[in-house]
């Protein structure tokens, strides 16, 4: 084998441990945060120099560690789950030099959290070229995931049936009997069509409540919010002007119902709006429907179906002059390559799908994102972006409108600038490496932008050098709309 293995350095995905006096006890916690990180490599008998360089430095008995590895691994007291096989652990040598290499896999959702001495606080992730211990929330959504992806469905007994607006719940049915006019559902009534949709659940007595996916699609504002603390959801137009929003629309306002459902209806008008000729529509339901309205309807979709209502941050939708960026709470419950690709499907939020599949604003389940990259390459836009941050966890899509031949005639330095303040709000507190890795732009090209945008009031630094995070100044975040 060469030694290309030894090229890059430490960082994420890789870990090089010497490994000079026995199996380390901190391989354990590196598996444990590369198994519920992106999965990685570990190097045993490889020494970080101090420049980052990796030297191959050997190991005597490589077997004998081995052996003792699977034994420690196989040990359930020790690690709760061992995601390893043969074929992922194996002896290499470089130059000479005879090292261990184990590739340790991602965890399934259903798998993690990944811990260690029968103790879930001892869980770790990777950030950057390092391992730490996650913090209660972390391990929390970790174990929400973990479930079979039902648990939107579960009923809420403390939660009467008026929680839900009439309102919203007579548009939506509208709207489904105009697109299923034959439907058996189109003439029940109301409190039975909600059951059949899964919007409400009867106790023992026969007493309807909401179901968990019920209240978030047609509940009240404020009963949402008594169920879920953080319950936010935001649209923001920033195509008019630098830094500051044009339109705004927040469910924090208490001037209409602030449910799913209504903010779809809204905030899906406001972007078939920027779509401008020659994808023009009077309206966004026509069957001339152009597949770029279909992509970004579908992206709509996406974020509130697959955003974790059990964490803090919005659900944020950013329109800007040159992209339109989809971020909601909760990593992919899938391999991010697997889930642009299509085909497998595992929604957070079920129910929540079924109910917009209903009234066919939502692809069959597995093919949205392939069909909203797909639609993007017809057009000749930009690749769409796909990326997930895990501290706090946020999923994140951006979609360019900028034509492929055009990027290279965008003055960077403003495009940029405004794209910084677009994922800064999208994402909330980041650090410049994570801003970095998720605006696919190197840290050192990011910084002077930053430090001007700081000097400006625009943005604002809090904590040490090394864990500083940059969020939006109080007037440009919380301006009333």
């Amino acid at each position: 084998m060469d030694a290309t293995i030894l090229k890059d350095k430490e960082s994420t995905t890789l870990e090089a441990k010497s490994a000079a006096n026995g199996l380390p006890k901190s391989i354990w916690e590196t598996y444990s945060a590369f198994a519920n990180t992106y999965g990685g490599t570990i190097l045993l008998g490889v020494m970080e120099e101090k420049d980052g360089t990796l030297t191959p430095i050997g190991l005597d008995d490589p077997e004998g560690m081995l052996k003792i590895f699977w034994n420690t691994i196989s040990n359930r007291t020790k690690v709760n789950v061992n995601l390893l096989s043969s074929s992922d652990v194996e002896i290499k040598d470089i130059s000479g030099k005879r090292i261990i290499v184990i590739n340790v896999p991602q965890a399934t959702c259903l798998d993690k959290p990944i811990y260690l001495n029968g103790n879930i606080s001892e869980t770790y992730r990777r950030n950057g070229d390092g391992d730490y211990r996650c913090t209660e929330r972390e391990i929390f959504a970790m174990i929400r995931d973990s479930s079979s992806g039902t648990d939107d469905i579960a009923m809420l007994p403390s939660m009467p049936l008026e929680a839900l607006c009439e309102e919203t719940v007579s548009r939506y049915r509208n709207l489904f009997a105009s697109k299923k006019p034959d439907h058996i559902w189109a003439t029940l009534s109301t409190e039975e069509f909600l059951y059949r949709i899964c919007a409400i659940r009867k106790d023992a007595d026969g007493t309807p409540h909401p179901t968990r996916a019920g209240l978030l699609m047609f509940g009240n504002e404020e009963s949402i919010r008594m169920k879920y603390r953080s319950y936010l959801l935001e649209y923001i137009d920033r195509t008019e002007s630098f830094g500051r929003w044009s339109d705004r629309i927040t469910t924090a306002t208490g001037t209409w119902s602030g449910n799913i459902f209504d903010f779809f209806l809204r905030v899906s008008n406001k972007l078939a709006e920027q779509l401008k000729r020659p994808f023009e529509l009077d309206g966004f339901y026509r069957v001339d429907d152009t597949p770029l309205h279909k992509a970004v309807r579908e992206a709509l979709v996406n974020a509130l179906i697959h955003a974790d209502y059990d964490e803090n941050g919005s659900t944020t939708i950013i329109s800007g002059k040159d992209s339109i960026i989809f971020s909601n709470p909760g990593s992919f419950r899938i391999d991010i390559e697997v889930a642009r690709q299509g085909g497998i499907s595992d929604t957070r939020n079920p129910t929540l799908c079924t109910m917009f599949s209903l009234i066919d604003v939502a692809e069959r389940a597995g093919i949205g994102l392939e069909s909203i990259f797909r639609a993007w390459d017809n057009a000749h836009l930009g690749q769409p972006k796909l990326h997930e941050t895990l501290s706090p966890a946020r999923s994140i899509l951006e979609l360019p409108l900028i034509k492929e031949d055009m990027l290279s005639e965008q003055t960077p330095e403003y495009v940029t600038a405004q794209k910084v303040l677009d994922y800064i709000r999208a994402l909330g507190p980041i650090s410049l490496p994570a801003l970095s890795k998720v605006m696919e732009t190197s840290a050192s090209s990011l910084r002077p932008i930053i430090s001007k945008l700081v000097s400006e009031g625009t943005v604002k630094a809090e904590g040490m050098t090394r864990n500083r995070k940059y969020m939006l100044t109080q007037d440009i975040e919380h301006t009333d709309s």
